[in-house]
């Protein structure tokens, strides 16, 4: 048996070691291959890159603008002005509520005979007929200048031309030409054309009538028109901001005139023109009612503003200098004219300038 330092014999010589060593080599060999080829695909394989501290948006040409929905209340100041003096069943009511009314204008009828409105201070209080005089005789023969159906100036006296004038006019309204006017068929108001409403506690068509019950109002020259606003609107609605209300197929504008702020936070906005009126030439397309009418609109937070637009977030300031950042990182100082909901109009910029978004102040 051959001791461990004897090479094995193989045909009578002792057999080499070599092919041992060349397989523990080749052993090696294959590892260090693999170890190379994982250290290089890990130094060929890029770091992730770092992200950006900020994003990117691109100005655009656009519009900005705020409003919000109200709700206001109109309540006209009502004066009665003329009494009812007949007696019997409404038959028929002419007068629109509110409508501006003119002289001669049929109010409403009594027993199937109109009653009609005409302007003066003296109220009717007797019949008027020829021989008469006195200021109603000349408010009638005014009302019938103004109707072009007397030729001279009013006079007071109740002569021929005026009975000849009167029998005309009724002629004209479908009455019996009587060249005469029955006490309470004309009712004298101080002035007209003015806005005028039936009182219909007491004239409405079927009610019984029996002399002397108030039956028409005269409406305020200007209504007053106040909106509920809740704590968040209260906050950003500004004295002189525009308003726009509608209601029975009119719109009308205006603006905020003043705010008033409850204890709770709540308050009311008075609505008016900017001249200190109401509604100045538009009340006549203002409702009016006995109580109130409510009616909706809008009031501008924000009006509407075109020019280049960029997101808020992209504004940043230094001391009193506005500016945005681009996509290069320069800054281009900028002025803001309405903002709201997000964006921003600005000057300064052109639209399609890429500006950054970030947190960061001090870029």
């Amino acid at each position: 048996m051959p001791d461990a330092g004897t090479d094995l014999l193989v045909g009578g010589r002792a057999a080499p070691k070599w092919p041992m060593v060349l397989m523990i080599i080749a052993t090696f060999v294959t590892l260090g291959i693999a170890l190379l080829s994982l250290w290089r695909i890990q130094t060929d394989v890029a770091p992730p890159p770092t992200a950006q501290p900020y994003a990117v948006a691109t100005a655009r040409a656009g519009v900005v603008g705020q409003s919000a929905a109200i709700r206001a209340e109109v309540r006209w100041g009502r004066t009665p002005v003329a009494r009812n003096l007949l007696t019997g069943t409404v038959t028929s009511v002419a007068l629109e509520d509110t409508a501006m009314a003119h002289t001669g204008q049929e109010l409403y009828s009594v027993d199937l005979r109109p009653v009609h409105v005409a302007a003066g201070s003296t109220p009717a209080f007797r019949d008027l007929e020829e021989g008469m005089t006195g200021p109603d005789v000349r408010q009638l023969q005014a009302m019938l200048a103004v109707q072009g159906w007397l030729r001279s100036s009013p006079d007071g006296i109740f002569g021929p031309s005026t009975k000849s004038a009167l029998k005309g006019w009724q002629l004209s309204e479908g009455e019996e030409a009587t060249g005469a006017v029955a006490r309470g068929r004309v009712l004298f108001v101080s002035t007209l054309p003015a806005r005028l409403s039936l009182d219909t506690q007491n004239v409405s068509v079927g009610a019984l009538l029996a002399g002397n019950e108030p039956a028409v109002v005269e409406l305020a020259s200007d209504p007053r028109i106040e909106a509920a606003l809740s704590a968040d609107l209260l906050a950003s609605v500004r004295d002189g901001a525009t308003s726009t209300l509608a209601a029975q197929g009119s719109t009308w504008s205006g603006v905020i005139r003043s705010t008033e702020v409850g204890e709770d936070g709540t308050g009311k906005a008075v609505l008016g023109q900017s001249d200190g009126s109401s509604c100045g030439e538009d009340c006549p397309f203002v409702p009016g009612s006995e109580d109130s009418v409510q009616v909706r609109g809008e009031v501008v937070l924000v009006p509407r503003t075109e020019g280049t637009v960029v997101p808020i977030a992209a504004i940043r300031s230094a001391g009193t200098d506005m500016y945005v950042v681009d996509a290069t990182g320069h800054r281009h100082l900028v002025t803001i004219l309405a903002s709201a909901s997000g964006r921003a109009v600005v000057d300064g910029i052109e639209p399609s300038m890429r500006v950054r978004i970030s947190s960061d102040a001090s870029e």
